[in-house]
């Protein structure tokens, strides 16, 4: 499971706590949304497209999930 790319704080909360419940793992993506470099801004005339990841945070997500998964299997 991971935790999402915009912040939110409160449904972190939640996805982390499920996860604990059931002995999930857990990878952590919130860093990456808190990095506008991340973001598709200037991109899109929608503002709300615009937060999403661009191209440098989708890398940033996958390598994330890389990681976690890597992790899981040792």
């Amino acid at each position: 499971m991971r935790t999402t790319f915009l912040s939110r704080p409160l449904v972190n909360e939640q996805l982390i706590h499920a996860a604990n419940k059931n002995l999930w793992k857990v990878v952590d993506i919130s860093d990456l949304g808190a990095d506008p470099e991340n973001m598709a801004i200037g991109e899109f005339e929608n503002q709300a497209v615009a937060s999403h990841p661009n191209d440098r945070g989708m890398r940033g997500i996958s390598a994330a999930l890389s990681k976690g998964v890597k992790v899981m299997e040792q």
